[in-house]
């Protein structure tokens, strides 16, 4: 199985700026009403700090930042102006919980990553999570597993030792199991973007995406 990044990487550009990639900015980006409202505390706090000898440069700066909505332009992602900033990921699945829509999933952040290795991982975790086994040769993955309580964005490294793979991550995320197709390998494939800037986020994406990306 291959995946061809750089087509990936042009696809997830081109959706990212359509009409309908909107629902998934809204997930990726901080709502304009609470950058609105933190401007308005920040004006306050400022305003009350500006009567203070010690604080009153801090409350000048508080004050400029409430006028001028700093915390209005900081729910844009900085992603939208540079589309390096996003990455497209083909992920398998791992677990998931049918009733409430999430999961985890295997994938990797190097572009040169072998997906016929992160498939028979991902097999492998599923495995030993679906069968609580403690005879594992990696204790650390073990523990990992057994921690299966969803943490929106979380991603924990899997040490290449285990899976051969450079900067393998099993990331938790909502997912629409029905957008998903099933591998060579009897895994289930997914699409996401993740973002690569101060706060790294992931989103599921259509696999229609995805689809023609892949071999």
């Amino acid at each position: 199985m291959h995946v061809d990044q750089k087509k990936l990487a042009i696809r997830v550009n081109a959706f990212m700026k359509k009409p309908e990639s909107e629902k998934i900015w809204a997930e990726l980006e901080i709502p304009i009403w609470a950058g609105v409202l933190l401007s308005g505390v920040t004006l306050v706090v400022g305003a009350v700090k500006l009567v203070s000898i010690i604080w009153a440069i801090n409350g000048c700066k508080m004050i400029y930042s409430g006028l001028t909505l700093e915390a209005v332009q900081g729910c844009r992602s900085k992603a939208r102006k540079d589309p390096t900033l996003l990455a497209g990921l083909v992920c398998h699945g791992v677990i998931t919980n049918p009733n409430i829509n999430v999961g985890a999933v295997l994938g990797s952040l190097d572009p040169a990553a072998d997906h016929n290795r992160l498939a028979s991982t991902a097999k492998q975790l599923a495995e030993i999570y679906k069968t609580q086994s403690t005879s594992s040769a990696d204790p650390e993955i073990v523990c990992m597993l057994k921690d299966d309580e969803y943490q929106p964005y979380r991603r924990r490294l899997i040490p290449e030792r285990f899976c051969k793979v450079k900067e393998c991550y099993l990331f938790d995320v909502t997912v629409n199991l029905a957008d998903g197709i099933m591998s060579e390998h009897g895994t289930v494939l997914y699409a996401f973007v993740t973002t690569k800037d101060e706060k790294p986020l992931i989103e599921q994406l259509p696999w229609s995406v995805a689809a023609p990306c892949i071999s």
